[in-house]
């Protein structure tokens, strides 16, 4: 059985294991039935001070990579299944 993957509010979820992994990959489900392979780069934070509070907090930088590399989510024809390898 194929592992549960963790779709964020995207409709995005990563695919590497080890969390220090730079870059990770990941993948975006799409509406035709495949999903999008990229690569999401943490390039570290930065502190700001919000206008509004006043207080700290820090600013996640990341940068995603669309590979331009798709996969069929569930393979039905020979064709799809050669794709995908």
């Amino acid at each position: 059985m194929a592992a549960k993957k963790n779709y964020r509010a995207d409709n995005t979820y990563i695919i590497s294991s080890d969390s220090t992994d730079n870059p990770k990959l990941g993948a975006k489900r799409l509406s035709d039935g495949r999903e999008s392979l990229f690569l999401d780069f943490y390039l570290g934070f930065s502190l700001s001070v919000s206008s509004k509070t006043g207080k700290e907090y820090k600013r996640v930088n990341n940068k995603r990579e669309y590979l331009s590399l798709y996969l069929w989510q569930s393979p039905r024809t020979p064709v799809e299944r050669q794709q995908n390898k």
